[in-house]
C-alpha cells in the first residue's frame, strides 16, 4: 500500500516541502521544543480523543498537514531490542474504538486509592496499550507522555518528566517491550513510571512548603503593616 503521508524518497510530507530527512528532524526538533516551553499554558479539555487529536495538532501542527489526524493506513517499525520484528498496531479501523476503550478504563480507574507501587502497575499498563495503538501516523511518543503528564495532574498525581526526557531512549524501549504480545515485559515501563510518580509527589511536596511559607510571610507583612499605619 502507498504511503500518502510521505514523499517518493520516503520522508514525511510536511509543510516546509523539505525532502531531506536529517533536515527535516532538526526542523521538527525545534519546532516541538519551543511547544513543550508553552505546553503549560494550553487546555487540550477532558481526557477523551479529542484531547489526544489537540495535543499532537499543537505538538506538531505547525509541521505536518495532517497533525491531529488519525492514520489511515497500517504502518510497522522495525525495533533494535526487538531484533528487527515491529510491534503489532492497531489498524486504523480499530484505533478510535481501542482508545475510547483503554480510556474508559483509565477515567473509571480511582486513582487516589491506590499506593504509588500499584499506579505505577496500572498507569504503565494502560500508557502502553495507549501508545501501542499508535494513532498518528508519527509524533505517538511525545503526544503520549504529554497525554500522560495531563492526565495524571487531573486525577490527582504528577509525573517528574524530567526522568523520561532525560532517559528518552530508554523509555520508548520500555514501551516497545511493554507492547511485545506473548513476550512482553513490563517491569520496566512500571519502575520508570513508578520513579516518576515518586519525584513528582516529592516535588509537589516541596512546592506546597514554599507556598505556605509564601503565604506566611505575606501574612506577617500585612499584619505589619497594618500596625506600622496605627
Amino acid at each position: 500500500m502507498k504511503d500518502p503521508y510521505v514523499y517518493e524518497n520516503g520522508v514525511l510530507i510536511n509543510n516546509f516541502s523539505i525532502k531531506d530527512y536529517e533536515t527535516l528532524k532538526k526542523y521538527e526538533q525545534n519546532i516541538v521544543n519551543i511547544k513543550f516551553i508553552k505546553i503549560g499554558e494550553q487546555n487540550f479539555g477532558k481526557n477523551d480523543i479529542e484531547s489526544l487529536k489537540k495535543i499532537h495538532k499543537y505538538l506538531f501542527g505547525d509541521l505536518y498537514p495532517w497533525a491531529g489526524e488519525f492514520r489511515t493506513i497500517p504502518i510497522e517499525k522495525t525495533e533494535a531490542i526487538l531484533g528487527g520484528d515491529t510491534i503489532r498496531y492497531s489498524m486504523p479501523k480499530d484505533i478510535e474504538k481501542n482508545i475510547k476503550s483503554i480510556l474508559k478504563k483509565m477515567n473509571t480507574t480511582n486513582w487516589k486509592e491506590l499506593s504509588i507501587e500499584d499506579k505505577a502497575k496500572v498507569f504503565a499498563k494502560d500508557i502502553a496499550e495507549l501508545w501501542q495503538t499508535h494513532a498518528f501516523r508519527d509524533g505517538n511518543t511525545r503526544t503520549i507522555v504529554t497525554f500522560a503528564d495531563k492526565f495524571s495532574r487531573s486525577n490527582g498525581f504528577e509525573l517528574d518528566l524530567t526522568i523520561i526526557k532525560e532517559n528518552s531512549t530508554h523509555f520508548r524501549n520500555y514501551l516497545v517491550k511493554a507492547s511485545d504480545g506473548q513476550y512482553a515485559e513490563i517491569g520496566y515501563l512500571e519502575r520508570m513510571l513508578k520513579a516518576c510518580i515518586e519525584n513528582g509527589e516529592e516535588n509537589k511536596k516541596v512546592l506546597n512548603k514554599k507556598s505556605v511559607s509564601n503565604n506566611k510571610i505575606r501574612s506577617r507583612s500585612r499584619i505589619n503593616n497594618r500596625e506600622n499605619s496605627r
